[in-house]
């Protein structure tokens, strides 16, 4: 199958794919989000022991057990806890895979495989700031024991985690193993100003004529 030669052609291509495979992937993504839940149990037990006393990590959902406790009326006491879906912050692997496929890339099982491992990283950073942005919101800041700046860390920490990281690290990872492909689909598109040895040329000035 030839690869796409046109930018147009290439992204309507891999919009559709992405819708598509986001649905397939709903079928399979509490298994597939597990190892990155793995990961992120791991971080979370090691580095936030000050705040958590346990996590639990089984398919579909990662649990988090609180060291805090909440009076509540009539004179209850709450252990609080969180509780989230793994595979929600899971969209990043199907942005890349729908790159992947829609790219034609000529390696697509092994750099799909290896893009899955690399993503699991940036899904277990989105779901350790998940975790901890919920606990800021549970427990009243006295409680927390941190500097109001720690907390507004987090907080943004969070909102780049969950919004831009799922997207950036997709992208820049199928950037760097397709770089060879997009010159090319650039360059065929009439965007060849946009490639480095064009950029480099229009620095090139034309010397004395006399």
């Amino acid at each position: 199958m030839t690869r796409p030669t046109s930018l147009t052609r290439f992204f309507a291509s891999t919009a559709v794919l992405f819708l598509v495979l986001t649905l397939l992937w709903t079928q399979v993504s509490a298994w597939t989000s597990y190892p990155a839940a793995s990961i992120a149990q791991l971080l979370l037990d090691s580095n936030a022991d000050d705040w958590i006393e346990s996590t639990q990590n089984k398919t579909g959902e990662l649990k988090v057990r609180t060291k805090f406790r909440i009076v509540e009326p009539p004179n209850k006491v709450v252990i609080p806890g969180v509780a989230l879906e793994p595979a929600s912050f899971a969209n990043g692997t199907t942005l890349f895979l729908a790159l992947l496929i829609g790219s034609r890339s000529r390696k697509l099982f092994r750099r799909g495989l290896v893009g899955y491992m690399v993503l699991l990283v940036p899904h277990a950073i989105s779901l350790v700031f998940a975790i901890l942005y919920r606990i800021t919101l549970r427990i009243p800041e006295p409680l927390l024991n941190v500097s109001h700046w720690q907390l507004e860390g987090i907080w943004i920490a969070h909102l780049f985690s969950a919004t831009i990281l799922p997207t950036l690290a997709p992208v820049a990872l199928w950037f760097w193993m397709e770089r060879e492909f997009l010159t090319t689909l650039i360059t065929g598109s009439g965007l060849s100003w946009l490639t480095p040895n064009s950029l480099a040329k229009d620095r090139l000035y034309p010397g004395p004529t006399s």
